[in-house]
């Protein structure tokens, strides 16, 4: 028996999201290097994944690399964030995070976390 969905199914994010992979990278208290890849990211939040599980509630500081291919510029850009994890789910590939940014900032260029080649 096939399940019908409704016409219009109210969405719960305040701001559109949008399906962009860009390399996540955090660095643990013990100085490894933790990455990931987004699956979408708003002004507000951002879904990755990891191979390493977070806790709901857990704050972490990670950089998110926009690469810039398809600006004039080509440049690339980081945003340095304070996230909370408000989603964890358990996926062939690892971990899927869902995280609200609580605060960023815009670092053109190479941050803290250098890019790999």
């Amino acid at each position: 028996m096939a399940v019908l969905m409704p016409a219009f199914v109210k969405e719960r994010r305040r701001r559109a999201r949008l399906g962009l992979q860009c390399l996540v990278r955090l660095r643990q208290p013990d100085h490894t290097i933790i990455e990931g890849r987004t699956l979408n990211l708003s002004s507000e939040g951002v879904f990755w994944v990891s191979a390493q599980p977070f806790a709901l509630g857990e704050r972490i500081r990670c950089s998110i690399w926009v690469l810039g291919r398809g600006s004039r510029s080509g440049e690339t850009a980081c945003l340095d964030c304070r996230l909370q994890v408000v989603r964890v789910e358990k996926l062939q590939a690892g971990f899927g995070l869902g995280c609200r940014i609580e605060d960023y900032v815009l670092v053109p260029g190479p941050s803290a976390l250098t890019l790999p080649a």
